[in-house]
């Protein structure tokens, strides 16, 4: 199980996406998962019910959890079990490298047969090469790769602008340029 932890996935949607519904919202309240920010939403669908989703995983199957954000990292250092250690991921990577990251877990595994990889983000990737260009390196060793999309699928609604380059002074009338990136 790969869970996106890169500062996209502590964007909270917007109203009228996943926090109207209120299975979702009794879900993460019952697991003290109070903001509806796509990693809570990722917690939730592992977590709910007790955690009966990773269980019945662990069950049938030696499951790993790793985090994927800039980099792969596993999850053993947050925890004694699988519930403990989703709990415990927080969100705050820099960048998003979700390609590179399955690609790192498909080289881990040479010599042990995988039955699935469950990649559970909101699938923005900044560098490296995008989930459904290293999903043929999958396909091709017969890992089944179960993305699980997480967030709003329409943009956000808000601006940000970065990179102001303007005069420190200016008098009254002067003409001023702006250089900014929206």
């Amino acid at each position: 199980i790969l869970i996106d932890d890169s500062d996209s996935m502590a964007l909270k949607d917007q109203a009228d996406g996943i926090g109207t519904d209120p299975r979702l919202a009794d879900s993460l309240k019952q697991l003290g998962l109070s903001d509806a920010d796509r990693l809570s939403v990722a917690k939730g669908i592992l977590l709910r019910n007790n955690a009966q989703l990773l269980n019945d995983l662990e069950q049938r199957y030696h499951v790993k959890v790793f985090r994927m954000g800039g980099s792969l990292r596993s999850t053993d250092g947050l925890g004694d079990n699988l519930a403990k250690q989703v709990r415990e991921i927080k969100a705050g990577e820099d960048s998003s490298r979700l390609g590179e990251a399955i690609r790192d877990v498909l080289n881990l595994q040479r010599g042990r047969p995988t039955a699935a990889m469950i990649v559970l983000t909101d699938g923005i990737t900044t560098a490296g090469p995008s989930i459904g260009d290293v999903s043929r390196n999958s396909r091709r060793k017969g890992i089944p790769l179960h993305i699980v999309g997480i967030g709003n699928e329409q943009s956000l609604r808000d601006v940000r602008v970065s990179d102001l380059l303007v005069e420190r002074v200016v008098f009254v009338d002067d003409l001023v340029h702006f250089d900014f990136k929206l």
